[in-house]
């Protein structure tokens, strides 16, 4: 399948990797590690965009220093579903006050 031409059909998963890759890449991540909760990620964009006005590198910037109310740097376990699903919550407790 030509996965280059955008009006080629895409399966999910091809779908859900693209934009894996995209806010990797967009949050300034380890790009090698197959281990990233595809959605969890995702979701995690979609908080920091919320919350920074998509400022990428406001994200970047959140992403990349150490949180004092969660108290690491997202960086260091963005790979870990677990800490994903922590600042998920933490950054949709200022979306949804």
């Amino acid at each position: 399948m030509d996965t280059s031409n955008p009006n080629t059909c895409r399966t999910d998963e091809e779908i859900l990797a693209v934009a894996l890759r995209e806010v990797v890449n967009a949050l300034g991540l380890e790009p090698g590690l197959p281990t990233y909760d595809a959605l969890q990620l995702i979701r995690l964009y979609d908080n920091l965009a919320t919350q920074f006005g998509g400022d990428e590198e406001l994200m970047r910037h959140w992403v990349h220093n150490r949180n004092s109310h969660l108290l690491f740097t997202p960086y260091a376990r963005a790979h870990n579903p677990r800490y994903l699903k922590e600042m998920n919550e933490y950054l949709e407790g200022f979306r949804y006050r």
